[in-house]
């Protein structure tokens, strides 16, 4: 169990960062509705993927996938990318939350049991606002300063989240199974 949560973590990091870079490029691009389409379906399904590979214990790998597109679909229409007020900050806030509560439930309840629920969604919650900071003040530098920097920088919320959901379930794994153990 403890191999295949440290692939989890290493599948992760090249998740993230392969979105980051793609993300970056086609909006470089200025390739919209290429980017519309990806920013839309593809992170929830890779991440879906990676989910789902590394751990074996999977009866149905399609459930994870499609239960992590889903939750990704649902958070990127709640940030309404219409509107260009500042209160997307707090819709990308609250997105990260959501998404990363209903994708540990599904984790949990499709997957691995192995967890302490009630602890494990606090820390999701605590997690999905964190991790959405450094994303939120990218999107704030941009509309204050209109730096082009900081539109880039936005889409780093892409690797963060990734890397740290994967270590926190690596992490919490550990000490549920010292527990058990003992």
């Amino acid at each position: 169990m403890q191999l295949l949560k440290v692939d989890l973590i290493k599948h992760s990091v090249f998740s993230g960062l392969f979105l980051f870079i793609i993300s970056v490029l086609l909006l470089c691009l200025k390739a919209a509705s290429v980017f519309l389409f990806f920013a839309i379906l593809i992170p929830g399904f890779c991440y879906g993927i990676v989910l789902s590979l590394n751990d074996k214990s999977i009866y149905s790998p399609g459930l994870i996938i499609w239960a992590s597109t889903i939750i990704y679909i649902g958070c990127f229409f709640m940030l309404n990318l219409k509107d260009d007020s500042l209160w997307f900050i707090l819709r990308l806030m609250s997105a990260s939350t959501i998404g990363s509560i209903l994708l540990f439930l599904s984790y949990y309840f499709i997957i691995d049991r192995n967890y302490h629920l009630k602890r494990m969604l606090f820390i999701m919650m605590i997690f999905g606002l964190i991790t959405s900071i450094p994303s939120a003040m990218s999107y704030y530098l941009f509309k204050t300063t209109h730096y082009k920097v900081f539109s880039f920088t936005i889409f780093i919320i892409f690797p963060t989240w990734q890397i740290t959901f994967a270590m926190l379930l690596n992490k919490c794994a550990i000490k549920s199974s010292v527990h058990e153990k003992s």
